[in-house]
């Protein structure tokens, strides 16, 4: 009969190789519903706004300067001397500056799927311990703040100069981050020249994803607080202390102009306005708000077992048939594979609308009960099935370990491997294969 257990085992691998295909569409709509979702926080960042980069307060001062300038003139075929104007910038960074931001969380749903978006509250502090001479040449002293999405403030900033406050403006030409609001302090400038100067001001912000900071000033210290309870840190400048906890999170920085070199990066701005971008959004820390529910990358990282829990569960299907002498048809090997890659089905479908958790238990559950039933007809005997559907739910139970453990995961799931291949191994050891012999079943 050794016919047969050929082509036994060729339609078995035929089934598998199947249900792989049948695994990677499950896959394709996994992630097709992801780009929904990707979608659905595009359109809500257009209504809210996006991840923001601020640019705290950096002192500009506009200058101008008239001359001579002699040139050809083609009508009078002579050169005659024409009088010229000749506009510059110079930024200057606090001596000091102190950030302190509180982020709130709120949630925005499109249809079935929700963004979590933030409202931060920015109090900005600074000091200038002497202020730049003023000479005739100076047009203009403002105080300028960037905002890499403009939609996201919420409320107009008003900037505490010393005893004056000035409302802020968003002027029409690009500069920094191409978005920019500033204060014109002129008069309040030239009259405290050469002198030290206070500033303050807060500045509302909306945005999702991420809040970063680009540290303008010769000694920044920063503080941020939120309420959400799983933050990324990033950036150049990692916090040098940071509490984490189910109510949220705190953390602090500080840095000196030595370790940012800010000046440098903000020279880019009168030469080339593309460099300076470019240089203020990688000269930047902050925090991301990563969300480690993510139901559709876990689906997806389960998926990555699927096929190894079909090709045990077969490789278990064929030991009982040798060690029980039990006959199980190719088609019976289909269906339980088929109820095996169903659960990512049923579990993104359910992670949807419940926890990610109570879409994995019912999943789980659903489908262990499933092959349970259905074995027991298989095997004609309560125990066997019982005995595989156990190990089958303890496999989802293992996995569900390795997708919780983010940083253990890939040392997890090689262990676990090791684990199946050892106990496959153990238990037909004693198994003489040149002598196997399967026959079919008699009518």
């Amino acid at each position: 009969m050794k016919f047969y257990l050929t082509v036994k085992c060729a339609a078995i691998v035929v089934i598998a190789l199947g249900l792989l295909i049948f695994l990677q569409m499950i896959e394709y709509k996994v992630n097709e519903r992801n780009q929904y979702r990707l979608e659905a926080k595009t359109s809500i960042a257009q209504g809210w706004s996006g991840s923001q980069i601020l640019v705290s307060p950096i002192l500009r001062l506009t200058f101008t300067k008239d001359y001579d300038q002699e040139v050809f003139d083609k009508n009078l075929e002579k050169y005659i001397v024409k009088r010229k104007t000749k506009t510059w910038h110079e930024l200057h960074v606090p001596d000091s500056l102190k950030l302190d931001g509180k982020v709130h969380i709120q949630e925005r749903y499109k249809g079935i799927y929700r963004v979590p978006v933030y409202e931060a509250v920015m109090n900005i502090e600074g000091a200038f311990l002497k202020t730049p001479k003023v000479t005739e040449r100076l047009l203009k002293a403002e105080l300028i703040s960037s905002l890499s999405d403009m939609r996201g403030i919420s409320a107009t900033p008003k900037l505490q100069w010393n005893n004056a406050t000035i409302t802020m403006q968003a002027p029409k030409d690009r500069y920094l981050l191409e978005n920019y609001i500033s204060a014109d302090i002129t008069d309040q400038f030239r009259n405290a020249a050469e002198k030290s100067a206070n500033f303050s001001m807060q500045i509302n912000v909306r945005g999702l994803d991420r809040i970063s900071f680009v540290p303008a000033g010769k000694q920044v210290v920063a503080t941020l607080a939120s309420d959400w309870p799983h933050p990324y840190f990033e950036g150049r400048y990692l916090p040098e202390s940071r509490e984490i906890s189910d109510a949220g999170f705190s953390a602090k920085w500080s840095m000196s102009e030595f370790a940012t070199s800010i000046q440098q990066t903000l020279q880019q701005c009168e030469i080339d306005p593309n460099e300076c971008i470019r240089g203020l959004s990688v000269n930047t820390f902050g925090v991301g708000l990563h969300n480690p529910i993510d139901v559709y990358q876990k689906t997806d990282r389960s998926m990555k077992y699927g096929f190894l829990f079909i090709l045990l569960t077969f490789l278990v299907f064929c030991l009982f048939e040798v060690i029980k002498r039990t006959q199980i048809h190719p088609v019976q090997y289909a269906l339980v594979g088929a109820a095996l890659a169903i659960f990512y089905l049923l579990l993104i479908s359910l992670s949807e609308h419940v926890s990610f958790a109570m879409s994995y238990l019912a999943a789980t559950v659903a489908c262990v009960s499933l092959i349970w039933f259905y074995l027991i007809y298989v095997f004609k005997n309560v125990a066997n099935a019982s005995t595989l559907a156990f190990g089958i739910g303890l496999l989802y139970a293992m996995l569900y370990v390795i997708l919780k453990s983010e940083d253990f995961a890939l040392l997890m799931g090689t262990g676990l491997t090791f684990l199946c291949l050892g106990a496959l191994m153990i238990v037909t050891r004693k198994i003489d294969w040149y002598r196997l012999r399967v026959t079919k079943q008699e009518d």
